[in-house]
């Protein structure tokens, strides 16, 4: 082989490579361009993949990067073995062209081609892991409130995700879970927990992680959604003290949001979050949202972003309602009422509401 028609290859090579630093598709345009020349009729890798969950081992993920058309020879292989600082392990193995066995020559030109692929390839995934790592849950792996909101946008863009019902939920007591086990356990707990449910759900459903124990879902209407609400009553696992498994079982308090049009993203994770504040409050395991629980939210939170305003504007007078003793009819004490006038109109109490909302036992 020549060395200028190698080093004119190798030219192409690099400049198809660095026009995409984010996808490892451009590997494959990359090698069809020295394909030729290199003798490599398929280059397939196995790559060390992480699975993003603490505790985890890395697996090793097969992938083939290029097929030519002339076909390949599977017994004549050259393999190129690597190791990088991320730490990950793989090799990566070219296939010549049937009836063309590899030389030194074009061996020693392969060992420079896949060097500067593994380089490639370690970039991208170094980007990908920086770009996934703001999108998941350390602990868990699953989407964080980041990953979950960009699930669900996906499903909002092809116009799918009206046939969800969204997710808020706080698992019972976990803290004391903590106590008994310790913090590390705990984690494994949590875990264990995250698996039952991932076990549950379809390939298009969606588990996200708040952290701590707070998780969110976006699951299908109807007997899927009524079967997950089940399941976030009890979910069985084993918790391990001093060398024994104890079973255990993780209760959820929910709030479940039917999502119907019209709908922002903004309110996937917002609108079960005030069904959850509500279930917390009445001690209800699961509450759905309804319009006017959603209403009486947004009239709190909007007099709540008032009072700062109100006080600037000395809106709040105190009122002394007297306190009567019975028997005397003396005035004994009083008791101090604020009431908040905006405009000269007082503004009432948050009134008592009625709300539609189920338990399940």
């Amino acid at each position: 082989m020549e060395d200028k028609r190698f080093l004119d290859a190798l030219e192409r090579f690099v400049e198809i490579l660095t026009e995409d630093v984010t996808s490892p598709r451009v590997c494959g345009r990359a090698v069809a361009e020295v394909s030729e020349i290199l003798n490599i009729g398929r280059l397939s890798g196995r790559f060390e993949v992480g699975t993003g969950q603490v505790g985890q081992k890395p697996v090793f993920r097969d992938s083939v990067l290029f097929t030519s058309d002339m076909g390949f020879d599977g017994t004549e292989t050259f393999t190129y073995t690597f190791t990088t600082d991320e730490p990950s392990t793989g090799e990566i193995i070219a296939c010549a062209f049937p009836g063309r066995p590899y030389d030194e020559e074009t061996k020693a030109h392969l060992n420079t081609i896949l060097h500067i692929l593994v380089i490639h390839i370690g970039r991208y995934r170094m980007i990908d892991k920086v770009v996934n790592s703001s999108l998941t849950q350390f602990l868990t792996g699953l989407p964080n409130s980041g990953g979950y909101m960009r699930k669900a946008g996906e499903k909002f863009a092809i116009g799918t995700i009206y046939g969800y019902d969204a997710f808020y939920f706080n698992l019972k007591g976990f803290g004391l879970v903590n106590k008994r086990f310790g913090q590390k356990e705990g984690n494994e707990i949590i875990l264990r927990y995250v698996h039952k449910l991932d076990e549950f759900l379809m390939e298009d459903e969606v588990l996200g992680h708040l952290g701590g124990d707070n998780f969110v879902a976006l699951v299908h209407k109807g007997q899927r959604s009524e079967d997950f609400i089940h399941l976030l009553g009890g979910v069985e696992v084993i918790g391990v003290h001093g060398g024994e498994e104890i079973p255990l079982t993780i209760e959820a308090v929910a709030g479940v949001m039917h999502i119907e049009m019209p709908c922002s993203i903004d309110n996937i994770i917002g609108g079960p979050a005030i069904a959850l504040s509500y279930a917390k409050r009445t001690k209800q395991p699961v509450v759905v949202l309804t319009d006017q629980l959603n209403d009486e939210a947004n009239r709190t939170k909007s007099i709540e972003q008032g009072f700062e305003k109100a006080l600037a504007n000395n809106e709040f007078t105190v009122f002394y309602q007297p306190k009567v003793n019975t028997v005397t009819g003396q005035i004994i004490g009083a008791e101090a009422l604020t009431r908040w006038f905006e405009n000269g109109r007082m503004v009432p109490p948050l009134p008592l509401c009625r709300f539609w909302n189920r338990q399940v036992r």
